[in-house]
């Protein structure tokens, strides 16, 4: 009988200690906070640390109170995240993708301002409702709101077009399509036809923040910068300006 109830004993005590340690553990990967390392794919689908634009711990800060993580302040503007979320590698790419996704991060802040998201296979960008300058278009020229439909219409157009001209290579652009957030403007020319102003700029380098404010010009940057308009009635593209070098 003792020895019976000296394995009941033991037995107890060995679930009281794995119980102990189960919870030490799980205080230990809850309250222990870590630098938030931004991760992403690279062309062998491998998970490799991102190269993040400066506003990113900005909509970060929305992307984790949507997802309900806690976090705290970190050196350098940067963010902490509790062990056990950061060790989820693939939670921290998606957190890492939604920071950096126009229309994810337009529909879970409150702050509208004068533009609009739209995003479609290779593109996504903003439309600016005012503040067209006079270089765009002319005096003449009568401001339209854009629709998303319309952007995407504009999109097919300069695709198709540059690929027939032989590529954005044939303007000495050393980028793709997809490299480049966007700026679209809209405006009916003196023959009644809609227009659409596109500005190009190379992701890295440009804020969210900023390009949802207001239209962003740059005097150099070479091809990371270039501007096109697009007719849609006659489906033709204007002049293709590629920014100058310093």
């Amino acid at each position: 009988m003792a020895g019976k109830r000296n394995l009941k004993i033991a037995f107890i005590t060995l679930l009281i200690t794995l119980c102990i340690v189960g919870a030490s553990w799980w205080v230990y990967l809850s309250f222990t906070f870590v630098s938030f390392e931004p991760l992403a794919l690279n062309d062998k689908k491998e998970l490799v640390v991102a190269k993040v634009p400066d506003d990113f711990y900005k909509n970060l800060l929305v992307v984790l109170d949507g997802y309900h993580i806690e976090h705290k302040p970190d050196v350098g503007g940067q963010l902490k995240l509790p062990l056990k979320v950061a060790n989820d590698k693939q939670l921290i790419r998606e957190l890492t993708e939604k920071a950096q996704d126009i229309m994810w991060l337009y529909n879970h802040t409150k702050e509208r301002g004068p533009s609009f998201p739209c995003k479609g296979e290779g593109y996504e960008g903003f439309v600016l409702k005012r503040g067209r300058p006079d270089f765009i278009g002319g005096d003449s020229a009568i401001d339209v709101d854009l629709t998303c439909g319309e952007v995407a219409l504009a999109e097919q157009i300069l695709h198709t077009r540059v690929d027939a001209a032989g590529g954005l290579k044939a303007w000495h652009i050393r980028y793709e399509f997809p490299d480049y957030y966007r700026q679209y403007i809209g405006y009916r020319n003196a023959k009644g036809e809609v227009v659409v102003y596109i500005s190009l700029l190379l992701r890295r380098g440009n804020t969210i923040s900023q390009l949802r404010r207001h239209l962003v010009l740059v005097e150099d940057g070479g091809s990371a910068y270039w501007q096109v308009e697009v007719n849609l009635n006659t489906k033709a593209i204007g002049q293709l300006s590629v920014n100058g070098s310093a």
